[in-house]
């Protein structure tokens, strides 16, 4: 049962100051509510950092994004190379038309520019290049990817490359990777290489030869991206160009595949196993997957066009946007409930106060009582506080609730 008092303070300001208390334990709404604030929604607990013309980067279109041993992050695009130290964006010279980035196991890196040219970079930063006079008659290096051996593997508009140890390059001989328009690469940790091409077909690479390889007629619909399962070996995702992730081995039937919905993520570039979360980059914003196959798209805007991502050595998500810029997502101490609630929008928080997993929010226009997943929870104190400009909420050893109203 709940018991309401109050008591009129008069002087300069009236101020009106309610006690309530609460039988907690017949309370079915409470029971219902007790949810736990430490499961907060990714973006109550999370800071989204965008990088922009006016934070010093020298154009907004990216097409890759990685990080070298040395914590710099590096992008790159159409406008050529930036790094980034933590502080500033350096456009560095020597690089044209940058489409992919891949860190070597030097710990330099591998850029592919659409001009024909694979570049390296030294730690030292001293450039090698790579190009017609060493055999490579391409127009558009697509993705890049070391194998377990240290070579690197190369997808191109004319097949798929490898750059051996010994300084030669070849095409990989397959018949069925000889002139594919590579869209995408990425490797596993075992030193599998996983790719797609234009034309819809997967292959999966493993010592420089094809280990599998799923025609994009089984499939049944255009392939945007494809990665390795970290959590099921043998396993892969597939990204769509539509708003579609399938997931499967690749020693069964395409048929078989497990089909994941991504409303309104529209041609799915890249994907990216993080801390139990499947990360999904596309045209239309920037999702992820829990391991409970929840799915969660990001609101802002910003993440949209994104085409690639990487994870740094401290925990941070970077995603490279071909129209945005670059997007930092960092984990963070503090939660905001505004990205909980559309409750709080346009309103006036004076005083908060968590009591038994709730919390009381004291606003210029009412109270609101919320859940850990920013619902609100209707109590009877509600509609006595509906309108009331609240100025402080506090408890006491009681356990009583005190409203002091203006």
């Amino acid at each position: 049962m709940n018991r309401i008092s109050t008591k009129l303070i008069t002087g300069l300001t009236a101020v009106m100051i309610f006690l309530l208390t609460f039988a907690w334990a017949g309370d079915p709404a409470f029971a219902e509510s007790n949810t736990g604030w430490n499961e907060m929604s990714f973006e109550a607990q999370s800071n989204y950092r965008i990088f922009d013309i006016d934070s010093g980067l020298p154009f907004l279109g990216y097409m890759a994004v990685a990080q070298t041993p040395d914590g710099f992050i590096y992008t790159g695009g159409y406008g050529g190379l930036v790094r980034y130290d933590g502080r500033k964006f350096e456009r560095l010279s020597g690089v044209d038309s940058v489409i992919s980035l891949c860190i070597g196991k030097d710990g330099g890196l591998w850029i592919g520019t659409n001009v024909g040219v694979l570049v390296h970079m030294s730690p030292n930063d001293e450039m090698t290049y790579y190009g017609k006079e060493e055999g490579l008659d391409v127009v558009s290096i697509r993705a890049i990817c070391t194998d377990a051996e240290g070579n690197v593997v190369f997808g191109t508009d004319q097949g798929v490359y490898v750059l051996d140890n010994a300084g030669s390059i070849r095409l990989i001989d397959d018949s069925r990777l000889k002139q594919c328009y590579v869209n995408q690469m990425s490797g596993d940790s075992d030193g599998v290489i996983y790719g797609s091409d234009y034309d819809g077909n997967v292959f999966a690479i493993r010592d420089l030869r094809v280990e599998s390889y799923i025609d994009g007629a089984e499939i049944g619909r255009p392939v945007q991206t494809v990665c390795g399962d970290p959590l099921q070996k043998g396993y892969i995702y597939i990204g769509t160009t539509g708003s579609e992730i399938l997931h499967g081995s690749l020693s069964q039937p395409v048929d078989s595949f497990e089909e994941i919905s991504t409303p309104g993520l529209l041609n799915i570039n890249a994907i990216l196993y993080k801390d139990g979360r499947l990360w999904i980059c596309s045209d239309g914003g920037v999702g992820f997957i829990d391991n409970n196959r929840s799915y969660t798209k990001l609101s802002d805007t910003a993440f949209n066009s994104g085409v690639a991502m990487c994870a740094d050595y401290e925990g941070n998500l970077w995603f490279a946007s071909s129209r945005n810029g670059l997007i930092r997502i960092s984990t963070s101490d503090f939660a905001d409930l505004n990205q909980m609630t559309r409750e709080l929008n346009d309103r006036v928080v004076n005083t908060t106060w968590m009591e038994d997993d709730l919390l009381y929010v004291g606003t210029d226009t009412g109270l609101l009582i919320l859940d850990s997943k920013g619902q609100t929870v209707d109590k009877p104190v509600y509609s006595y506080l509906k309108n009331a400009r609240i100025r402080v909420i506090k408890g006491d050893s009681q356990g009583n609730l005190w409203f002091c109203t203006f």
